[in-house]
């Protein structure tokens, strides 16, 4: 999340356009729905992300399953990409 909130603020402050990108990135998307739920956001890191207008619950919700399934479909890939095989007695 450091790493989210530092690229935000230094090309966020570059380029226009960037501010768009950043509605879509994890940290702005988990921490809105958090604020939607009601999940309390006062302390550690949820408190770093200062969303003025939440996208709403579902708009955040979508973005987050969308990262759980490219994330989750490349492991995947990954893991059949690795060639692991069972003993085959020889």
């Amino acid at each position: 999340m450091w790493v989210e909130l530092i690229f935000v603020s230094i090309l966020g402050g570059i380029f226009d356009w960037f501010n768009n990108v950043s509605d879509f990135l994890l940290g702005t998307n988990a921490t809105a729905w958090m604020i939607e739920t009601g999940v309390e956001t006062t302390g550690g890191n949820a408190a770093l992300f200062d969303i003025s207008s939440p996208p709403g619950a579902l708009r955040a919700f979508l973005i987050l399953l969308a990262y759980v399934v490219v994330l989750g479909g490349t492991a995947f890939w990954l893991f059949q990409c690795k060639d692991v095989t069972g003993a085959r007695g020889e």
